[in-house]
């Protein structure tokens, strides 16, 4: 439970570090990445990718999936936390 903790905390710290990326940062929420294209998501999760590691296509499936949803609590989750979570539950 410790390193789980440990692993999410250090996700956090990386991806706060993180600058906004074009139009698209790791403080916005699902309902902006719903909004914006492909190439802006791509760009996101190559910084992403770079940071906490997984190559870019991982996280950039792993978030289209994660916001292809109606259900607004989800869609109100930023990409920092949705990328911390994710990153624990993955223990590939």
């Amino acid at each position: 439970m410790k390193q789980l903790i440990a692993l999410v905390s250090l996700v956090i710290v990386f991806l706060w570090l993180t600058p906004n990326v074009y139009a698209l940062s790791v403080e916005d929420n699902g309902y902006t990445w719903n909004s914006t294209d492909i190439a802006i998501r791509a760009g996101l999760c190559k910084v992403i990718s770079s940071r906490i590691g997984k190559d870019y296509l991982f996280w950039l499936s792993a978030l289209n999936e994660a916001y292809n949803t109606t259900n607004p609590f989800l869609l109100k989750q930023n990409i920092k936390f949705v990328v911390s979570f994710i990153a624990a539950m993955d223990t590939d």
